[in-house]
């Protein structure tokens, strides 16, 4: 009977055993699966932020320089219309800049 009662409790220690090193692959694998997850999101939107950074430093730059444009033309005395026909700004935009600057 003594027998029998170890044999069982051995078989029990073995299931808790089993049971605990189950939970353990769930918990690792749901951790290395979230871990990844993270990752790759990340990467994703620095990609992301990168590529509307460049955007927006690209938009601003030609801005900058067809503004230094308006200005060198205007200051070699060419009219705003003709200036407008080589920014491809409106008059009104082309005198905006000008108001910026005095001039």
């Amino acid at each position: 009977m003594t027998h029998f009662r170890n044999r069982k409790k051995i078989d029990y220690d073995h299931h808790l055993d089993q049971k605990l090193y189950e939970r353990g692959s769930i918990n690792t694998a749901l951790l290395k699966g979230e871990m990844k997850g993270e990752a790759k999101g990340l990467a994703k939107g620095l990609a992301e932020g990168e590529a509307i950074g460049l955007a927006k430093g690209e938009a601003i730059g030609a801005a900058k320089n067809q503004e230094q444009s308006v200005l060198n033309a205007n200051r070699q005395g060419i009219p705003v219309e003709t200036i407008s026909i080589f920014t491809g700004l409106t008059p009104e935009q082309i005198t905006e800049i000008l108001k910026r600057h005095e001039l």
